[in-house]
């Protein structure tokens, strides 16, 4: 099982019962349907459904579940936007991409120093432009390629 971060469009709900009793909440979002247990975490993404949200989920691959562990807060509009501009510029749509990336690279940057925000040790503020810069650079990469590996790219 993995956990991850993402943004996750909250699109509709329904209240279950487990077969031992518990209360749970589905989540139908644009990555498929996904569970949440917690009254905090349940209240939090019903008040935003319709709403883009940043949260922590847990994947089990082998099981075919994803369980949302944490609601984060509402995603930044600005990401999602400029993953847009991103998607045009590579498609030839966008007149000045230099700075276009260098706006997505510094989106990335203040998510990453919000992430960090309460840990102790936190990384320097260069290694987390680079990982924000290597964001950008697979983003691109991924829509350039219609998201299709090495291995299976047409020639």
């Amino acid at each position: 099982m993995t956990n991850q971060k993402v943004n996750i469009e909250v699109q509709d709900f329904e209240d279950k019962k487990s077969q031992n009793g518990k209360r749970y909440t589905r989540f139908k979002t644009n990555d498929g349907w996904m569970s949440a247990f917690e009254k905090d975490i349940i209240d939090s993404l019903k008040a935003n459904e319709g709403k883009t949200v940043y949260v922590e989920i847990a994947v089990d691959s082998e099981k075919g579940f994803k369980n949302i562990r944490k609601f984060i807060g509402q995603a930044d509009e600005n990401i999602k936007e400029t993953h847009q501009e991103i998607k045009a510029a590579v498609n030839g749509n966008g007149k000045d991409t230099k700075s276009m990336y260098v706006a997505y690279a510094k989106d990335i940057f203040i998510r990453l120093l919000d992430e960090y925000k309460a840990e102790k040790e936190k990384p320097s503020h260069e290694s987390l432009m680079q990982v924000a810069i290597e964001l950008v650079k697979q983003a691109k990469s991924e829509i350039e390629n219609n998201g299709r590996t090495d291995d299976n790219k047409q020639e």
